[in-house]
């Protein structure tokens, strides 16, 4: 429980309650390979290729050191910028992923995913304003809503001309950085977003769980763990008996 009253997710993965920072750096990893775009029908040029196999051994190095000679050669490249950005935030260089997703929005004021990768990396340093902010803005440039733009890789247009990015990642990461800024009501409806959605069911139960609880209603806390568990997020047993029991 917070100073204010407020109660803290515990668990694992949607809680960043104890032992925030490192929780955050252990979510940071396990989500690097998902930032990655693939290789395929992406970019032609060798180096990025290399990159790409590189990334999937686990080097990210020396998948630096390609993506550094593609970048020469196509300076404007939004997905070489992409995975470079990411591979040096498993290599420790913050400085260096904060200037790539810089120099995505710079280069392409409207490409969604430089700011979307700014906001995530602004998320797991805790500056949940500052990651709103750069959420915000791919809302925006995703249509605003309640109807929202998602180019996605097909047969008929194949892949798309930028790197975009999921409504589901945006929306989730987004209800996280609300959450913690205590607008319940903003994160209550992005949770319910991706709730309908295909990737973050059970953990964003889990997570407006916790808004239900925060704001008196136990009962439907309480259902809504449940409703986590039934979609693969593991409930300990001694979280649920703390808050339903």
């Amino acid at each position: 429980m917070d100073k204010d009253g407020s109660v803290r997710p515990i668990n694992e993965l949607a809680a960043h309650g104890k032992n925030d920072i490192d929780t955050m750096k252990v979510i940071a990893k396990i989500l690097i390979l998902a930032f990655l775009i693939s290789c395929t029908n992406v970019n032609n040029d060798k180096y990025y290729n290399l990159a790409c196999k590189a990334e999937k051994n686990g080097d990210y190095k020396l998948a630096i050191e390609y993506l550094d000679k593609a970048l020469k050669i196509k300076p404007n490249d939004l997905f070489a910028l992409n995975n470079r950005g990411w591979d040096k935030y498993d290599s420790g260089d913050t400085l260096g992923v904060l200037n790539d997703f810089n120099l995505m929005i710079y280069i392409d004021s409207v490409c969604d995913r430089g700011y979307y990768n700014r906001g995530d990396l602004l998320i797991h340093q805790q500056k949940y304003i500052e990651a709103l902010s750069d959420f915000n803005k791919v809302v925006q440039l995703k249509g605003g809503g309640p109807l929202f733009f998602e180019r996605t890789k097909n047969d008929f247009v194949g892949q798309p001309e930028k790197p975009e990015t999921s409504l589901d990642d945006l929306f989730y990461w987004k209800g996280v950085a609300n959450y913690y800024t205590r607008d319940y009501k903003t994160a209550f409806n992005d949770f319910s977003y991706c709730i309908k959605g295909t990737k973050y069911i059970g953990d964003s139960y889990y997570m407006r769980a916790f808004i239900y609880f925060n704001t008196g209603h136990k009962d439907l806390g309480c259902k809504d763990l449940e409703n986590a568990a039934l979609n693969g997020y593991k409930i300990l047993d001694d979280e649920y008996k703390k808050y339903c029991k």
